[in-house]
């Protein structure tokens, strides 16, 4: 949920164990200012995948597509 600390935590993990994790699924929220902030701290990120996703289901979709499980 990026209505919480979450995509600031997640952001400085992967960035300090990047092969331990295959992407970051946030949950949108319909907070546009927060989407921004969100969308901008990972704007350069290229690390890893990082989505933004209204529902479980296109996060277990991205994850089949790329093998993830």
């Amino acid at each position: 949920d990026i209505g919480q600390h979450d995509p600031y935590i997640y952001h400085e993990v992967a960035e300090q164990y990047p092969e331990r994790i295959a992407a970051i699924y946030l949950r949108s929220v319909s907070h546009k200012e927060k989407i921004k902030s969100v969308k901008s701290l990972y704007s350069n990120f290229k690390t890893i995948p990082m989505l933004l996703v209204e529902n479980s289901t296109q996060a277990l979709e991205h994850a089949k597509l790329h093998r993830f499980i």
